[in-house]
C-alpha cells in the first residue's frame, strides 16, 4: 500500500474540492497508482463519488462495472480495472500476480502526490496563497528566444487555452519587466526578469546531476508566475512541468485560481531516450515455431505521422531528451530499394527531425542492419519475398545498399541536427538469422569504420538473450561506440549486470534498455558503479501483431504512453526512488 507523504494531506484536500465536491474515492484507487492530487481531473469525472474516465477507466483505476473499464479492461471485483490477458507491469493486479501480464511480476507503482510528471525531487505549497490565471495575464519570453524558448511559450498558451479558454500574449521581454499577473520564462541570462524573481522569492535553481543546464525552478505566486532554467533546456522542461500542473490543478475550478507552489528539479540520468518505432517488422511466429521460413517478413505497425508528431511532444512533456527513430522502410530515401511501402517523403522526416529538436529532443535515426532484419519491405497484404539482393547473409550486394543508405541518412542531417549517434541494431543475428560469425564480425566493423568516419558515434543493441558478444570475447576494439544493454528481467538479470561491467572495462559507453521493467534496486547498483561512460536509459515499447493494427490504435497508443511514462520515471528520478 502507498503511504502518504507530508505533502498529501493538503493537497488531497484541495484536489476533493478541485473536483466539484467529491466527498469520498475508493481506498483501491489510492491504493494503487491514481494520483491523489489528480482525483477527478484529467479527464475523469466524479460520478457517485467515483472517478470515471470518458471512455472507461484505464487498468488499475476504480470501476463498477465493464463498462467503465477503458479498451481491453474489465472489472475485477466491482473496484478495480485489469487488462484482459493479464495487466501491464506497473498496472493493478490481483492477489499472487495471476493477474500480470505473459508471467511478469506483477509491480504496484509509486503513488503520485503531484500533477507533475515524472515527479519533481522538490514541490512545497503555500497554503492559502494562488495565482489567478486571466484574460490579461502575460507570457513573457526572452529577448531572443531560442526555438526552445519559443516552444515552451506556445505549450503554455495552448494548455492554458485549453484548461481556462483564455488566449494569452506571448511576447518577449521589454525594460521594465516584469509586470504583475505575468508568467516569466527564461534563464537568469537569457531573460533579465528571471534573477530579480529569484531574488525576491530566495529561490535557487539546483546546479546537482548530470546536466546542469536541464535543471529548472518554478514558483508560482500571487503576483507572478516564474520558471526560471539554468539552461534554455531547464526553461522547457520548468514550463512542461508548469504546463502539466495548470491542466492537473484547473478543471472544475471556474476562478482560473493556480495553488502557490515551488518546484525545483533535475535529472538523474544524463540519456533519457525512447525509441519510436515508426515501423516495425516482424517474422510470421507460427511458421517459424514449426520450423518454417518463407522469406517473407511483414509489417506490424503501419505508419502514422500524425501519431509520430503526438508522441515526440508526450516524450518532451515527460522530459526526455533523446528520441530514437526507428525507420525501416518509412522513408523514401534515394539508396532504399523498396518503395512499395514508403510512407513519407526525406523532407517529411527532416521536418519531424526539426520539431523534435524545437521540442528539446535530440534525434537518433535507426536502421538495423542485423540479419533477423534483412530487409524493409512487404505487408501482410502484399508479402514480397526476399532475394539475395536484400538478404543481409548475401554480404557484398547488401552492404552496398546498407553503406550506401546509412550515407544518405548521415548526409541528410547535415544543417538540420548535428548528428553525434548513429544506431545500426546489429542484435539477433545469433538467434534468428542465417549470417555465420565471420560474416557478422565484418558487417560490424565495416558499419563502424563508415559511421566513425563521419565523426558520429555508433550505437549497438546487446540483447542479453542473445550471443552478440563479438566486443568482448571477438578481439575486436570498437572506441566510442556505445552499447544498449538490453535485458528482459525485473529485477533484471545478474547476466545484464556482469556485461554492463564488462563493457564500461573496454571503455564504451553504456545505456541501459528497459521494456517496462527495472526496480529502485537496479538503479542503486547502476548509480554505484560511478562510471562517466554510464550514459543513461532506453525506454521502449514492443508491441506484438496481435496487439494492435496501427499506431493510431487505442491499444497501442495506452500502451505506448504507458511505457513512456514508466521509463521517464525511472531515468529522471533513478537516484532518487523510495
Amino acid at each position: 500500500m502507498c503511504k502518504p507523504g507530508p505533502f498529501v494531506g493538503a493537497v488531497l484536500a484541495a484536489a476533493l474540492w478541485i473536483c466539484g465536491g467529491c466527498a469520498e474515492v475508493c481506498d483501491e484507487c489510492l491504493d494503487i497508482h491514481v494520483d491523489p492530487i489528480n482525483l477527478c481531473s484529467q479527464g475523469l469525472d466524479c460520478i457517485d463519488n467515483l472517478c470515471i474516465r470518458e471512455g472507461g477507466n484505464l487498468p488499475g483505476e476504480c470501476c463498477r462495472s465493464e463498462a467503465e473499464c477503458n479498451f481491453a479492461g474489465s472489472c475485477v471485483n466491482d473496484t478495480q480495472c485489469e487488462r484482459f490477458g493479464g495487466n501491464l507491469q506497473g498496472e493493478g493486479c490481483s492477489e499472487g500476480g495471476a493477474q500480470c501480464h505473459e508471467d511478469l511480476l506483477c509491480i504496484y507503482q509509486t503513488c503520485e502526490y503531484s500533477p507533475i510528471f515524472p515527479p519533481t525531487k522538490e514541490l512545497t505549497q503555500q497554503t492559502g496563497e494562488s495565482f489567478t490565471l486571466d484574460q490579461d495575464t502575460l507570457i513573457i519570453l526572452p529577448e531572443n528566444s531560442s526555438d526552445t524558448d519559443d516552444t515552451a511559450g506556445q505549450i503554455l498558451k495552448d494548455q492554458i487555452s485549453a484548461s481556462c479558454g483564455l488566449d494569452l500574449t506571448v511576447r518577449p521581454y521589454t525594460e521594465g519587466d516584469p509586470p504583475e499577473n505575468s508568467i516569466v520564462v527564461g534563464t537568469p541570462t537569457s531573460n533579465p526578469a528571471v534573477q530579480p524573481l529569484l531574488d525576491t522569492h530566495s529561490l535557487t535553481i539546483p546546479d546537482e546531476g548530470p546536466l546542469p543546464a536541464e535543471n529548472f525552478a518554478i514558483k508560482i505566486a500571487p503576483s507572478q508566475i516564474l520558471v526560471a532554467g539554468r539552461g534554455d533546456p531547464g526553461s522547457l522542461y520548468g514550463a512542461q512541468a508548469l504546463k502539466q500542473y495548470i491542466r492537473g490543478m484547473i478543471p472544475g475550478n471556474p476562478l482560473h485560481e493556480l495553488p502557490a507552489v515551488t518546484a525545483r528539479d533535475y535529472p538523474d540520468m544524463e540519456q533519457r531516450m525512447f525509441l519510436v518505432i515508426l515501423v516495425h517488422y516482424y517474422f510470421p511466429h507460427p511458421q517459424v515455431q514449426q520450423g518454417i521460413t518463407d522469406g517473407y517478413k511483414y509489417m506490424d505497425i503501419p505508419f502514422s505521422l500524425g501519431s509520430a508528431y503526438e508522441y515526440l511532444h508526450i516524450m518532451s512533456e515527460l522530459r526526455y531528451n533523446i528520441a530514437i527513430l526507428k525507420m525501416g522502410d518509412v522513408v523514401a530515401w534515394q539508396n532504399l530499394p523498396q518503395p512499395q511501402n514508403v510512407a513519407i517523403s526525406v523532407s517529411d522526416y527532416l521536418d519531424l527531425v526539426r520539431e523534435a529538436n524545437d521540442y528539446g529532443l535530440e534525434t537518433i535515426p535507426l536502421i538495423n542492419g542485423s540479419a533477423a532484419h534483412n530487409g524493409w519491405i512487404a505487408t501482410v497484404e502484399e508479402p514480397i519475398e526476399y532475394t539475395e539482393e536484400y538478404a543481409v547473409s548475401h554480404y557484398a550486394e547488401h552492404w552496398a545498399i546498407y553503406s550506401a543508405l546509412v550515407q544518405e541518412i548521415i548526409q541528410a542531417y547535415d544543417g538540420v541536427q548535428p548528428l553525434r549517434y548513429f544506431h545500426a541494431g546489429m542484435d539477433e543475428d545469433f538467434t534468428f538469422g542465417p549470417r555465420p560469425i565471420d560474416y557478422h564480425l565484418n558487417w560490424v566493423d565495416n558499419t563502424y569504420s563508415l559511421i566513425t568516419s563521419n565523426n558520429i558515434k555508433m550505437v549497438v543493441w546487446f540483447d542479453c538473450w542473445t550471443a552478440t558478444d563479438w566486443f568482448i570475447n571477438q578481439g575486436h576494439l570498437y572506441p566510442d561506440m556505445h552499447v544498449a544493454v538490453w535485458d528482459y528481467y525485473t529485477p533484471i538479470s545478474e547476466l545484464a549486470k556482469n556485461r554492463i561491467v564488462q563493457i564500461l572495462d573496454r571503455d564504451l559507453e553504456v545505456s541501459l534498455t528497459l521494456w517496462g521493467n527495472g526496480t529502485p534496486a537496479d538503479f542503486d547498483w547502476w548509480f554505484s558503479l560511478q562510471d562517466p561512460l554510464q550514459k543513461g536509459g532506453i525506454g521502449l515499447n514492443w508491441v506484438y501483431p496481435t496487439a494492435c493494427t496501427d499506431m493510431t490504435d487505442p491499444v497501442f497508443e495506452e500502451t505506448v504512453n504507458t511505457y513512456m511514462r514508466t521509463s521517464a520515471h525511472l531515468f529522471w528520478n533513478a537516484e532518487h526512488l523510495d
